[in-house]
């Protein structure tokens, strides 16, 4: 079986991460991340995806156990912060233990 490639360094240093259930429907998406670049992509179309905690019901429902600067940081406006910060802050999503990514239809795809 071909191993998967990063489709932004085309290293094959490629981890699963999650399943991400997907609203009102059955099915999940793969979201992978590059070890070397650390950038996150979903598994079937390689379309990179950013702000995890979008995605994450942890998160989203204030469940005990998700970092605090994410949730200040996404109270506020984006512009003010560098986006090496919030791919860091992507980088904590994915290694989260109490991760619960869940696909909002509507908005992803």
């Amino acid at each position: 079986m071909r191993k998967k490639m990063c489709p932004f360094c085309w290293d094959q240093n490629v981890r699963h991460i999650f399943d991400v259930k997907i609203a009102d429907s059955e099915s999940t998406r793969k979201l992978m991340e590059c070890t070397v670049c650390e950038k996150h992509f979903w598994g079937d179309t390689n379309e990179e995806i950013t702000g995890l905690y979008n995605l994450c019901q942890t998160f989203q429902l204030g469940k005990k156990g998700f970092c605090e600067d994410i949730k200040r940081m996404s109270g506020s406006s984006r512009s003010h912060y560098d986006r090496r910060k919030l791919e860091e802050w992507d980088i904590l999503c994915s290694m989260c233990p109490k991760r619960d990514f869940h696909l909002n239809r509507e908005i992803f795809l």
